[in-house]
């Protein structure tokens, strides 16, 4: 028996599956609960009366929950077992844990940024607006679907996202409480994807549909073999590719 309502993530499958951030904050508001008070209730349930150091947080930050931290696993893990919804590891990045460093620099966007036409899309079609675990990544700077800018400033008050409304919706500024859809005659169009695009959708799809569950321990050397394999004229090694890189046999990952 469950706890907690069984809410479904959004997209789960593809790429434009929602983020962990954004489901906690649907899963919040299905209780009538703020996102501070849901984690309390959280925090409640896994310590009784936790020591503080120990406590379970949330402050809106998107890198806090969908990331590869301790945070995000406990999270993860916790509301699995209330919900019952046993596929909410696909809503983050937790399958790279192995190798990527838990540091959010060069990982993730700092704020929350989103793309007008897509919280357009889902109001016309009656759904309801979700953050995209694919628009948190640091490589994407557009939506690969309508070609253009997302957007990481609320455009009534320019006030940047760095956390949701707490009553509002994922759809509204967390300072005025006005649409961040912005209009269409205001979108930056941008024909051509950034670097690392491709690569971005093609790993946020993979972790949404099962397909990459548990990452290699060791990338940077299944690499190096593969490219032996390809080349072996060129006596390519994964202690030489790891010099070039200037990667120490420690090191750990961003995605970008």
């Amino acid at each position: 028996m469950t706890s907690l309502f069984p809410l479904k993530p959004i997209g789960i499958g593809s790429a434009e599956v929602e983020s962990f951030n954004s489901y906690f904050m649907r899963l919040a508001a299905a209780h009538s609960l703020s996102t501070a008070q849901f984690s309390r209730m959280l925090n409640q349930y896994q310590f009784g009366e936790p020591d503080q150091k120990r406590r379970l947080r949330h402050d809106g930050f998107g890198k806090m929950v969908y990331g590869v931290s301790e945070v995000a696993k406990r999270h993860v893990g916790i509301i699995t077992s209330l919900t019952g919804v046993d596929c909410l590891e696909r809503t983050t990045i937790l399958s790279l844990r192995s190798f990527i460093t838990h540091s959010q620099r060069h990982t993730f966007h700092f704020d929350r940024v989103w793309c007008s036409a897509c919280f357009r899309e889902d109001r016309l079609s009656g759904n309801e607006p979700y953050d995209r675990l694919l628009w948190a990544i640091c490589v994407m700077d557009r939506c690969p679907y309508h070609n253009i800018a997302l957007t990481s400033q609320c455009p009534s008050c320019s006030s940047r996202q760095r956390c949701f409304a707490i009553r509002a919706g994922l759809a509204r500024c967390n300072v005025c409480g006005e649409s961040l859809e912005s209009d269409p005659s205001q979108w930056v169009h941008r024909p051509n994807p950034s670097f690392g695009e491709r690569d971005a959708c093609e790993l946020v799809e993979a972790i949404s549909n099962g397909s990459l569950v548990v990452s290699a321990e060791n990338p940077l050397r299944q690499f190096a073999v593969e490219l032996h394999e390809l080349f072996p004229e060129a006596r390519w090694n994964p202690a030489s590719v790891r010099i070039a890189a200037g990667i120490t046999p420690s090191s750990f990952f961003t995605l970008y």
